[in-house]
This record gives structure tokens, C-alpha cells and sequence, in this order.
């Protein structure tokens, strides 16, 4: 298992600035979005840095302008929910709300990565035949 994901985050944004000559001391999100003027423009262009090639891949896109980002702390009385719907076999969700680990970005690829997970499980249950 490699690194936690803010650290990867930050690995990876410290090599993208190595590759593009930028200096990251007074943090790296402020140099690589110097000169942008729109919210979207903005994204795409730090995934074109990070991810080549990922326009022909997108398949459906949502904006969400102008939504307010707060996040709620976890709380020890009030867990979060898990991947799985125990309500819908074969339905997975993540998010930033979703799971025990991280906050914000951290908490959406955690449960990005559990969701995967779960998914697969579910799939390989569901295609062995029963004995």
C-alpha cells in the first residue's frame, strides 16, 4: 500500500512543478493557477499537468458554480456512511461525506479507493457460480 493520499497529493504536485520549472516554496496551487481567470479553466488545466490525455476520457461532465464547500467535522456519535447502500445490492457511493478516513479531498479518494474495492467483491460474488 504506498502513501496516504495527501501525501500523494502533494508528491504529485511537487513533481508537476519540478516538470514545469515552477517554484512551490510559497505553495504550489498559487503557481500553478497564477494567470488563470476561470473556475473551470482552472481545473482543467491542473489535470492537463497532472493527466495527459484525460479530455477524450471524460464522458459526462456537472457543474456546480458558486457551491459553497463546508464540511461538517466527523464526530464519534455520528459516523459517516460507508460505501456500500444496505439498501440497494450492488450500489456504491463516495464522496467527500463518504467513509472514516480524511476530510474533503482526502475522504473522497478514500472512499473512491474503497468503493473499488467493494465493487469488485460485490462482482466477483456475484460471478462465481454457487456450489
Amino acid at each position: 500500500d504506498g502513501l496516504e493520499t495527501w501525501a500523494a497529493a502533494l508528491a504529485l504536485q511537487q513533481a508537476v512543478a519540478a516538470r514545469e520549472g515552477i517554484d512551490s516554496s510559497n505553495g504550489i496551487d498559487r503557481a500553478l493557477v497564477r494567470g488563470w481567470t476561470k473556475p473551470i479553466e482552472e481545473l482543467e488545466g491542473v489535470a492537463d499537468l497532472v493527466m495527459p490525455g484525460w479530455r477524450p476520457l471524460e464522458v459526462t461532465r456537472q457543474e456546480l458554480r458558486g457551491m459553497v464547500v463546508a464540511n461538517a467535522l466527523p464526530r464519534w456519535d455520528r459516523k459517516r456512511p460507508g460505501v456500500r447502500v444496505a439498501d440497494a445490492q450492488g450500489l456504491f457511493i463516495a464522496g467527500d461525506w463518504v467513509g472514516d478516513e480524511g476530510m474533503i479531498a482526502d475522504a473522497a479518494a478514500a472512499s473512491a479507493v474503497a468503493a473499488v474495492s467493494a465493487v469488485r467483491a460485490w462482482l466477483t460474488q456475484c460471478l462465481t457460480p454457487a456450489v
